[in-house]
């Protein structure tokens, strides 16, 4: 593929955000969607660019989202946490609005990968405090494993894969899962789960933020990647 081709898929999906974000019906999800900068990284990703939310000042807070999820699930915390820190919440390798031309695999050691790369690129290199939500947890840890002397505190919420082995999901099952978990009942019951107070939290702005990114050209197939790989397990 050459580098014309892949920019012109990357911008696919930079387009679609820049349009979908006009859509949100969440204001707060609106006010962090209008932080996102697209950051371009090294050959390990074709030169390609990034969606990551830059806001704020201050030693430097990493958010990293849950599985099939992306950079709006931190919109609540996003407008105080700025105020005292420079806030960096990337979609993680393979999620949300990121490129999914950037490699051909998508598994938890490219996710690690692609941190670093961001974070080298920033210029980041110490008293770094991370915030990881459900799979994003697993991925703080894995990110501390692999660059201790630059992480300072981390926070863990509702963390998930934190034990036991991988777990592979064949192919086609990895197909399967990926096309069920993009049918709108399914996202609405998911999106439910996540709250602990569903009946009175969740509403049309919250199940639109959990699906906004299916749109996002390559979905399916890199969440069906990432199922085949088995994911996270610290």
């Amino acid at each position: 593929m050459t580098k014309n081709n892949l920019e012109q898929l990357s911008d696919l999906n930079a387009e679609f955000f820049e349009n979908a974000k006009f859509s949100l019906l969440d204001p707060l999800g609106l006010n962090l969607a209008n932080d996102v900068r697209w950051i371009q990284l090294n050959q390990n990703w074709n030169y390609l660019k990034f969606p990551v939310v830059m806001g704020g000042k201050g030693q430097p807070i990493l958010l990293l989202h849950g599985f099939d999820s992306s950079f709006l699930e931190f919109r609540r915390i996003y407008k105080s946490l700025k105020r005292n820190f420079q806030v960096i919440a990337p979609d993680l390798l393979g999620f949300g609005f990121s490129p999914r031309c950037a490699t051909n695999e998508y598994n938890s050691s490219k996710i690690i990968s692609h941190l670093i790369d961001l974070l080298k690129t920033l210029k980041i290199a110490k008293n770094l405090k991370i915030i990881g939500a459900s799979m994003g947890g697993s991925a703080a840890l894995k990110l501390a494993f692999e660059i201790p002397d630059s992480i300072d505190k981390i926070i863990l919420l509702s963390p998930a894969g934190l034990f036991g082995e991988p777990k592979s999901i064949p192919f086609p099952l990895n197909q399967i899962g990926a096309s069920f978990l993009g049918l709108p009942q399914v996202r609405k019951s998911l999106c439910r789960q996540a709250f602990a107070f569903p009946d009175e939290c969740v509403g049309r702005m919250e199940e639109q933020i959990a699906s906004i990114h299916l749109g996002c050209k390559g979905w399916r197939n890199s969440l069906a990647s990432f199922a085949k790989s088995g994911g996270f397990a610290v």
